[in-house]
């Protein structure tokens, strides 16, 4: 009760009315939801809100199946493969780089920023998730390969930007400290398959775990090739997991559940309004990872068949200066999801000198940031857009855990409510099939 007394107080400190849909965000924070107009769909609401209830009934009649990515949180991953890594000669290494692109690396990234904001340098980890020439002739130039591992993430084995990534890299490997440093120093993640990545390995003697052949790589964050990552350079995975867990236990709660609320909203609003996009705003830089991360997932789901919310991902209070003036007084289109912390950190006290800004006297940087974020949802609110806050206890392992796996359940739900399947993506397979058709003249 003291929780949400709290709670009230928060947005009666800021001035923002209260909203139409309030509840717990899996015991790790609380979900808001304003909308102008609420009375007008407020029908087709609870006509969604059904649709989405019956949807998690059935899938849990089914135990979960058709949605792979839930196995991870019904039943946790057994952590020991990722265990043994990081005791072996692999985690010896001063720096890892990553090579992956979408969701191989997405995710991972998203989940190990947390231990560069939080300074937790123990490892470097580079994500070489792009095909841009440039940081690989850089690599070319350096002295110390043979302190780097190579962690290779490609789920079919296959995919084109990281298979020339990799032939790059071991053709540099070979040359400059031959071919047994490769065998030490690469790892890969792929489909236990014949394929071009997993007959490299064979040929040089690399070290191949098993990607889930059943999950897409941009729900995979859930198993080791977000696991992994996270544990190589320092985070706890088991506190990921605990918050993948926490989302699990939540399910018997249909009706409550924050994910089936959001879906509810989300597919009304674009019934009956002229929704076009969904806009996922992180004030804090230990998130700035990620927005990008759902748009893959959200995009990548969703956009089939003529169906389809644009997702955007954007950064407070970073981008104030360059999107809000379009989100506040542009098309009445989009639906936001803020995301605050509640412990943004007493540091970095100001002491200004200059008399105009004696507001800022005794505050702190973490002050400033709460009150911009809540005076973003002010705005929001006033200009009559929808939108949705995510206050968290904290931007840590546990609370990524849940928000990433509500995401996920937020994607599958409007899949199933569409009519579509979340799990496949034909029209980036037959960008793939162009590419190799372009390149082989």
């Amino acid at each position: 009760m003291k929780k949400y007394i709290r709670e009230k107080e928060t947005l009666e400190k800021f001035g923002i009315v209260s909203p139409a849909f309030v509840t717990s965000f899996y015991e790790v924070g609380t979900q808001y939801i304003w909308l102008p107009d609420f009375s007008e769909i407020d029908k087709e609401i609870k006509h969604s809100k059904e649709a989405a209830v019956a949807t998690l009934k059935k899938m849990a009649e089914k135990k979960y199946t058709p949605w792979h990515f839930m196995k991870y949180a019904l039943s946790p991953e057994n952590m020991e493969v990722c265990k043994k890594v990081i005791k072996s000669e692999f985690s010896a290494f001063d720096e890892i780089i990553l090579l992956g692109t979408g969701g191989s690396s997405l995710g991972a990234k998203a989940l190990c920023e947390l231990q560069s904001y939080a300074g937790n340098t123990q490892k470097k980890i580079s994500f070489f998730d792009n095909i841009d020439p440039k940081p690989f002739e850089l690599l070319m130039r350096r002295s110390d390969l043979e302190h780097i591992g190579v962690l290779i993430i490609t789920k079919s084995g296959s995919t084109p930007e990281t298979m020339a990534q990799v032939t790059y890299l071991i053709d540099l490997w070979e040359k400059k400290l031959g071919k047994a440093a490769i065998s030490k120093q690469f790892m890969c993640i792929t489909e236990p398959k014949d394929s071009p990545v997993s007959r490299l390995a064979k040929t040089y003697n690399i070290l191949c775990l098993p990607h889930d052949s059943l999950l897409g790589g941009r729900f995979s964050v859930v198993s080791q090739v977000g696991l992994l990552p996270l544990l190589l350079v320092g985070g706890s995975i088991s506190q990921f997991q605990e918050g993948l867990v926490q989302v699990a236990e939540s399910l018997k709660y249909t009706e409550k559940l924050p994910a089936a609320t959001f879906v509810a909203v989300h597919n009304a609003l674009e019934k009956v309004s002229n929704l076009q996009e969904v806009i996922v705003m992180s004030y804090g830089d230990a998130w700035r990872y990620v927005p990008p991360w759902f748009m893959q997932l959200w995009g990548e789901s969703l956009g089939k068949n003529g169906r389809g919310t644009m997702p955007v991902g954007s950064l407070g209070t970073q981008d104030q200066h360059s999107l809000l003036q379009l989100f506040l007084d542009g098309p009445r289109n989009k639906f936001f999801t803020i995301i605050i912390s509640k412990e943004y950190g007493k540091a970095a006290v100001l002491h200004p000198i200059d008399t105009d800004l004696n507001y800022l006297k005794g505050k702190t940087l973490g002050d400033l940031m709460e009150a911009e974020a809540w005076a973003t949802v002010r705005a929001l609110i006033e200009n009559k857009c929808p939108v949705r806050v995510l206050h968290l206890d904290n931007f840590q392992e546990k609370s990524l855990g849940v928000s990433m796996l509500n995401w996920m359940i937020e994607t599958a739900l409007q899949a199933s409510i569409w009519g579509i399947d979340a799990f496949d993506q034909p029209a980036v397979e037959q960008g793939k099939i162009l590419t190799k058709q372009y390149l082989k003249g």
